[in-house]
């Protein structure tokens, strides 16, 4: 019937992916609707057929910042927004609806070794969000990464994700029982945690947070594609060896 236009509310998720799926293959360009505050505003974002996303062109930030005419004060906007962020606790949707650097959750932690901390992504949402990654899932990777961590001389901390879904709990419950000398941290743990204990290094999936580790000047090491993926300090291995 040659549909011009799809509008859906996904393209990550099995129930809605199979029909950006077949959108795809007839070349219909793909809405995706987004209702906010009770529905009193509608906005959309169009499809980057290509790849499937529903998500910005992150992969052509420096692209896109290069068009910009007043990019001092677009780096200055940010740079203040990332400060609220992390010393004030205050969210940005547009980024992640989580924020992580409350003042009541500051652990301290003591040792000589390093210490360097695992923030896994949720196990069951949105696996796929990016164009590509080294590992099926959350889970294949955070196994592969337990794995590895017990086997080195540093300390390992994991901290989940902050998310509702309490399916991730038990998936959590049994990566500690398998790795007795990992150390699990509760998912409420302020990130301040990790910067007033000195840490090391971050690993993560693909978190929002890679960036905000970076500015605090602890190295991110990211196992796939990531919205900060058109940066150095965000640069994913080419492999599972590297």
């Amino acid at each position: 019937n040659k549909i011009k236009y799809v509008l859906t509310t996904h393209v990550v998720f099995v129930n809605y992916g199979l029909i950006a799926l077949v959108a795809k293959k007839f070349n219909s360009q793909i809405k995706i609707i987004y209702p906010e505050k009770n529905y009193s505003t509608i906005r959309t974002l169009s499809i980057d057929n290509k790849n499937l996303l529903q998500i910005d062109k992150y992969y052509e930030y420096k692209k896109e910042f290069k068009k910009i005419r007043n990019k001092k004060e677009c780096l200055e906007k940010s740079k203040n927004e990332l400060k609220k962020r992390i010393f004030k606790n205050i969210t940005n949707w547009k980024v992640s609806n989580v924020a992580s650097y409350s003042k009541n959750k500051i652990l301290k932690i003591s040792g000589k070794r390093p210490k360097i901390i695992i923030l896994p992504s949720c196990f069951f949402d949105a696996n796929q969000f990016f164009r590509h990654s080294l590992f099926v899932d959350v889970y294949e990777w955070l196994d592969f990464t337990l794995y590895h961590a017990s086997k080195t001389n540093f300390d390992w901390y994991v901290k989940p994700h902050p998310t509702r879904f309490k399916m991730n709990i038990k998936i959590f419950k049994r990566f500690e029982e398998k790795y007795k000398n990992i150390n699990f941290l509760e998912g409420d743990t302020s990130n301040l945690t990790f910067i007033k204990n000195k840490f090391s290094s971050m690993f993560t999936y693909q978190s929002t947070a890679s960036h905000e580790f970076a500015f605090l000047k602890i190295p991110s090491i990211v196992a796939g594609d990531s919205i900060c993926a058109n940066y150095d300090f965000a640069k994913p291995p080419k492999s599972i060896n590297e």
